[in-house]
Parts: C-alpha cells; sequence; structure tokens
C-alpha cells in the first residue's frame, strides 16, 4: 500500500504543480487535496493505525509553538524581499485568494504529513521521506527555494512526529503552511 500511496500520490501533485504553472496549481489544489485525504484515510483504515490521530495537550501545544517558530525565518524573508521588490520567483507563488490558503494549510497540508510522515517515515526513514517530499515539490513548482524549505521542513516534521507524534508534525505543518502562505499572499 505504501507504494501505491507514494506513486499516486507524487503523480497527482506532480500533474497539479503543472511543472512550474502556479497558476494552474491554484487551481488544481483542490483535486489534490481531495486525492491526498482519500489515500491518508485508505492507509490508516488499511493499516489499522487509528491511533495516528491521537494528541494531548502537550503535543497540540508543540505543533502549534514548533509551527510558529520554524515559519518565523521565511515569513521574514518573504516580507523582505516583497518590500525590496527583489525575488520575482516569490511574487510567481502568490495564492490567488484567501481560500486557496486555507485549502492548503488545513486539508493538503495534514493529509501530506499523515501520509509522508505517519506511513512513509517508518518504512523510509527521515532523510528519505524529507528529501523525496522536497524533490515532488522542487521538480512540480520547478523553483530552488521551495524546495529547499520543504526538505528542511521534512526533517523538522519527521522529527516532531518521531519524538512526540504525528498530530504534532500535522498540526505544524498546518500553522507553517498558513503563515508561509498569509505571508505571500498580503
Amino acid at each position: 500500500m505504501i507504494q501505491f500511496t507514494y506513486g499516486l500520490a507524487a503523480i497527482v501533485s506532480l500533474w497539479a504543480m503543472g511543472g512550474g504553472n502556479i497558476d494552474l496549481y491554484w487551481k488544481r489544489q483542490l483535486v489534490l487535496a481531495v486525492v491526498m485525504i482519500a489515500l491518508a484515510a485508505l492507509n490508516i483504515l488499511t493499516a489499522k493505525k487509528k491511533h495516528l490521530l491521537k494528541a494531548d495537550p502537550k503535543s497540540i501545544r508543540l505543533g502549534l509553538i514548533s509551527g510558529l517558530v520554524s515559519a518565523l525565518p521565511i515569513v521574514a524573508m518573504i516580507i523582505y524581499l516583497k518590500t525590496k521588490g527583489g525575488a520575482p520567483w516569490i511574487l510567481e507563488l502568490i495564492p490567488p485568494n484567501f481560500g486557496a490558503i486555507i485549502i492548503f494549510a488545513l486539508l493538503l497540508s495534514p493529509a501530506a504529513e499523515i501520509i509522508s510522515r505517519g506511513f512513509f517515515l517508518p518504512a523510509w526513514g527521515l532523510g528519505s521521506v524529507a528529501f523525496l517530499d522536497a524533490l515532488t515539490v522542487g521538480f512540480g513548482l520547478q523553483k530552488l527555494y521551495p524546495f529547499l524549505a520543504i526538505w528542511a521542513m521534512g526533517f523538522i516534521w519527521g522529527t516532531l512526529s518521531t519524538r512526540f507524534t504525528l498530530m504534532t508534525a500535522v498540526i505544524s505543518r498546518a500553522i507553517w503552511s498558513m503563515l508561509v502562505l498569509s505571508a505571500l499572499f498580503f
């Protein structure tokens, strides 16, 4: 099931990112989110790992804090580059509306995190999963900086998942996504 999930998730992700056409991506992201949610649910049900989604107040708090702290340097860089008029690649990534940010942060990111850290990480290891996630984003968006950001964050989310709970990583990624995309948008 893991290989099927990876194959389908990667193909649909690459299709959604449209070879770096960000306008196309924002139009296709809802389809990607539905596929990723379905894959996450299918893996949870077939692996009988319903316990993956358990969270205690400490893991929720840690997820919120880590998402905020890890997003701050990227948000600061985005704000700086936008005010200085530099880095045209940042302007290319701007979401078309706040609804796109909500879909990404609250539907797509948690589903991707459940798949990557809940199923791929135990099977393939932290470094492999962080690199494969980043590689998909890098090829899909045809941009280096999103590749580097997702690669670095993959290590953080993987560490949160293994040391604490998967829900800690899910919350951290959702908060991180919300803050980074909001910085791009506003």
